[in-house]
């Protein structure tokens, strides 16, 4: 009677409770970031513009290259960048004609300072791309497309 649907309308808002304060939790932060992967998927057309749009902090995070905690530096951005591409098997020119949009994510506030700063992130991803044939448009929070 009356006292059961008491307890069945009291276990029904708990769980929407507990459904909605889930549903309003930060979203979990990816445990990798695998954008080098990505390239070996895009494919280009010469009939076409080809553009790809990546939304993220540009900080790769595979086993093979760890941006989050490997300083990008004047002495290892190349080799960084070359030993990535031995390893995927990239081929000259294998993006030729693509371009690449960057729209990164605004920094928060009171987050932890990433090991690479914006220019050291944009000097790799510019190379990497570059030497793929592909042309980066734009590196940025903002959208510029």
């Amino acid at each position: 009677g009356e006292v059961r649907s008491r307890s069945i309308l009291t276990a029904v808002r708990q769980r929407a409770r507990e459904a909605v304060s889930q549903a309003l939790q930060p979203p979990e932060r990816a445990r990798q970031t695998r954008l080098l992967a990505a390239l070996k998927r895009v494919i280009p057309d010469p009939a076409r513009d080809t553009r790809v749009v990546f939304l993220t902090d540009a900080q790769e995070s595979s086993p093979a290259l760890d941006l989050e905690r490997t300083r990008l530096t004047d002495e290892n951005l190349v080799p960084l960048a070359q030993a990535e591409g031995t390893r995927a098997g990239w081929r000259p020119n294998m993006l030729g004609g693509v371009r690449v949009t960057f729209v990164l994510d605004s920094p928060g506030v009171n987050r932890k300072r990433p090991v690479n700063d914006h220019t050291s992130l944009e000097r790799f991803w510019r190379l990497v791309l570059e030497s793929l044939g592909a042309e980066l448009l734009s590196f940025d929070s903002r959208i510029a497309l």
